[in-house]
């Protein structure tokens, strides 16, 4: 029987991650071997890869010195990038333990127009991480995301109280891309397991483009209550990220990102769609059909 190959996910806790082992669990669980690294398997956030089928859980911390021995026999690694100030090194370091490991192929995770808001801070971050994993001399790929349908959580409290989507400082008629995590789990896996077809690749995963004030009219007949948009300054913005403890430096690159939206800087205005429904095999899930299956936790 031929060996199966071996498609590691490191990073697997976080919303791409485990939409990525989810979908692999169980759309390709027979064809290739699956691991999910963590940096604990003992914490409540990795129940819910354990319930998954053909799926060992490993102890994995991104940046580690030790995670050579870790990546023996890895075909396909796929490095979630971290929401911390210091992701482009640990990154950089995982993916340079993954070519002395003898991996074959990384796909990295990275933003949206990356490489075109080099002088914003997360654009900043990520540039590093895709000219670091492109120079390595590893065969790769490269996803960007966009905004993910889950910051709407940001806000909860705001539509729940006052219904109100507040705190954004995003012009109500600015369109912006936008991913649901399912979505981006679906195309990722696909892309793992046929990596050598997906050599050099960057993939721009979006499952539409939205604007704040379609959110909340979504929201509203999901609702079935009127949610208003209640379009903050930066500043005010600012201080209420400061005040529930948000980093500097995430304050400021979501700040920058908010400008980019504002001005629609062709770096955020994707208009080609059509690489996560060729990857995943499936249409998009929807704004109303997500709003939806959330509205009950808005109630």
């Amino acid at each position: 029987m031929a060996k199966l190959p071996v498609v590691f996910i490191i990073g697997a806790s976080g919303q791409v991650g485990t939409a990525t082992t989810k979908a692999l669990s169980e759309k390709y669980g027979g064809k290739v071997k699956i691991r999910a690294g963590v940096r604990d398997p003992n914490v409540d956030k990795a129940d819910s890869l354990k319930a998954l089928s053909n799926v060992s859980l490993v102890k994995a911390t991104m940046g580690a010195d030790k995670l050579e021995e870790t990546f023996k026999d890895v075909d396909a690694l796929f490095i979630v990038t971290p929401p911390t100030e210091d992701r482009a090194e640990l990154v950089t370091k995982t993916a340079r333990s993954a070519k002395a490991s003898g991996v074959k192929y990384i796909l990295a995770l990275s933003v949206e127009g990356a490489s075109e808001m080099s002088d914003t801070p997360f654009g900043k971050q990520f540039t590093e991480i895709e000219t670091n994993v492109r120079e390595l001399g590893v065969p790769y790929g490269i996803v960007r995301l966009p905004y993910f349908l889950d910051n709407i959580f940001m806000v909860k409290e705001s539509i729940q109280k006052h219904q109100k989507l507040s705190g954004w400082p995003i012009k109500e008629d600015k369109p912006m891309s936008a991913i649901h995590p399912k979505d981006a789990g679906l195309a990722c896996a696909s892309l793992l397991v046929d990596y050598e077809n997906h050599n050099g690749k960057i993939y721009n995963l979006i499952s539409h483009r939205l604007s704040v004030g379609e959110i909340a009219r979504e929201f509203s007949s999901a609702l079935g209550k009127e949610i208003e948009v209640e379009t903050m300054t930066y500043d005010e913005s600012r201080r209420i990220l400061a005040s529930i403890g948000l980093p500097q430096w995430r304050i400021d690159g979501f700040i920058a990102f908010c400008e980019q939206v504002n001005t629609q800087s062709p770096a955020l205005n994707t208009t080609d769609l059509s690489d996560l429904e060729r990857l995943s095999g499936e249409k998009p899930t929807t704004l109303k059909d997500y709003t939806i299956a959330v509205a009950p936790t808005f109630m």
